[in-house]
Formats: structure tokens, sequence, C-alpha cells
């Protein structure tokens, strides 16, 4: 099973840890962040941090929290300072959402695979992407071959979404950049 950074949440209910998943909400493209148990060595689904509001103006990098538990919620996002809470809610129903500026550099600590996707779809580079350097043709043949050798041991439970995800992300660059080395030099 691939290897993430857990985060203890203290709830009505008692502590769990948990791991959080960057996505996007196909509505309009939007921040989702999702939270995660490990059952049996597997991540399950353990609940939404974060509920697309489509009627409400928000920044790429801004959620509203879900109102569900939202109190521990909110203390969790402070606890780990992934965000910053903002002066304005919004109404949906019967319900009250806070909203929240995320920090996508904190979140990318816990979840860089789901923030460079993000990022990538709203046409940014990520913070790693920064740091990118030329390498010559040895050294991108080399990082090809491990990054094929972590692509292949990947753990099945991932799905084949997360796995064509590393594969465009990681390999696909490395592809590239050896490719330009070549052609252009």
């Amino acid at each position: 099973m691939k290897e993430f950074k857990t985060l203890g949440y203290d709830w009505e209910c008692g502590h769990e840890d948990l791991i959080i998943r960057v996505l996007s909400y196909a509505d309009r493209k939007r921040l989702y962040i999702g939270l995660y148990k490990e059952e049996n060595g597997e991540w399950e689904d353990f609940g939404n941090l974060t509920v697309n509001l489509p009627h409400e103006d928000v920044k790429k990098n801004e959620a509203f929290i879900d109102h569900n538990f939202f109190e521990s919620k909110l203390q969790f996002i402070k606890k780990y300072q992934l965000g910053e809470i903002l002066p304005e809610t919004a109404v949906s129903g019967y319900c009250t959402f806070s909203k929240v500026a995320f920090d996508l550099d904190r979140l990318e600590e816990f979840d860089p695979d789901g923030v460079c996707a993000y990022r990538e779809l709203h046409g940014e580079k990520s913070s790693s992407e920064d740091e990118e350097e030329d390498l010559d043709d040895y050294t991108l043949i080399k990082k090809m071959h491990d990054l094929t050798e972590r692509y292949l041991t990947l753990d099945d439970g991932l799905s084949s979404a997360e796995k064509a995800a590393f594969l465009k992300v990681e390999i696909a660059e490395v592809a590239y950049a050896f490719y330009i080395n070549n052609v252009f030099s």
C-alpha cells in the first residue's frame, strides 16, 4: 500500500488517524479535500472536508467546509495549519458553511500527487516543479528507470486513475525532457 502521512483527527466520536486527498469537483473544477481512514490495509472514504457550493464565488485555493462535524473539521484545519478560516460563510438549504483559504503548499506535504494534479488542472506548476533543472541524458535515463520501477511496484489498491496520474505527471515529464535533450541538441 502507498505510504501517506497520517493526521490525527479528534471529533465527537473519538480519535482517528486519517489522510487527506486533494482532488477537484467535476462541476467547475473546484477544490475537493477528502478524508480517508485505513481499514484492513485499504484506504476507505471517511468523509468530506470540503463541500462544493457552485453558486458561491471562491478562488482556486478556497473551499467551503462540510457542515457535518464542522467544528472538529475547523479545529483539524487549524491544528495542521492547512489554511486560513475566512470570515465569509455561505448558506445552502438549512446549513451554513465556513469558507477556508487552503495553503496548497501545505496540502502538498500530505498529498503531493493530488495537489500537483489540481495545480495542473488550473494551469499552475507545482512547487516541486519550480526546482527542476536541466539534466544530462544519463541522469534522465536513470530517473526514468527509477520512476518506472516505482510505477511497477505501486500498490494494486490504487485506482487506475491514480496510476494514470502518476504515469502522466512523473514518468511522461522525464521522457519528454529526454526527448527534448536529444532532438534539439
